[in-house]
Formats: structure tokens, C-alpha cells, sequence
């Protein structure tokens, strides 16, 4: 058993590349981050997703429970608005003015805020 632990160690070691550090000096190396290497692509998803096929910037499940009048309660219907970013109060009050959105949730670690919308809009 050893034998065959030795001739495997050998041929794994005889494998590796070989390693030429050059002069010692520190000059010579350079730490280049992880991070730096990975090409920074941006992933647009929301531009092309299967909860928008009609393209109106809408989930659709919204759509289909507004024309089957599912989950409206007294004219109104609950939403989650994303957000690309932390959503701040300007954000909260361009919605109550725009759309007669009534807030009713801020999470605090992700970007969307929960409120009402009137149905009749």
C-alpha cells in the first residue's frame, strides 16, 4: 500500500508546473484582487423576464388580478414597488403623488415598499 501512496505522490508531483519565482525581491510580485478580474457585465433582467410579457413594466400577476378582480378590497389592491436602490422618502412621496399610493411598509434591508393602489386609476 505504501508503494502505490509513493509512485501516485510521485507522478502528482512530477505533474505540477514548474514554479520560477525569479529574483526575491517584493517589488516583483503584485497582488492583483479577485474582484479586478471578473468582467463587470450588468444583468438587466427586468428588461426581459417572464413576469412581463407584455411589457408594461407591470408583473403580470397584477394584470390578471385586476381583470379577475381577485385580491381588491374595497377599490384598492396591495403592491410591492422594487426599487433599483434604497428607496428614500422623495421615492415614497413621488408615489403618493403620481399614483395615490398609500404606503403601509418600508423594509429596511431591501428596496421595495408595500402599500395600496386604487384600482380605478
Amino acid at each position: 500500500m505504501r508503494t502505490i501512496v509513493a509512485i501516485m505522490l510521485a507522478i502528482m508531483v512530477s505533474f505540477q508546473p514548474s514554479l520560477s519565482f525569479g529574483d526575491d525581491s517584493e517589488s516583483t510580485f503584485q497582488i492583483v484582487p479577485f474582484s479586478s478580474l471578473v468582467e463587470e457585465k450588468e444583468d438587466r433582467w427586468w428588461e426581459d423576464t417572464r413576469m412581463d410579457m407584455d411589457k408594461n413594466r407591470m408583473h403580470d400577476m397584477l394584470d390578471i388580478a385586476l381583470e379577475q378582480g381577485k385580491y381588491v378590497y374595497d377599490g384598492k389592491i396591495s403592491v410591492l414597488v422594487d426599487f433599483d436602490h434604497m428607496p428614500t422618502q422623495e421615492d415614497e412621496q413621488l408615489l403618493i403623488d403620481e399614483v395615490g399610493f398609500e404606503p403601509s411598509w418600508r423594509f429596511h434591508h431591501i428596496p421595495i415598499i408595500s402599500g395600496e393602489v386604487r384600482t380605478d386609476l
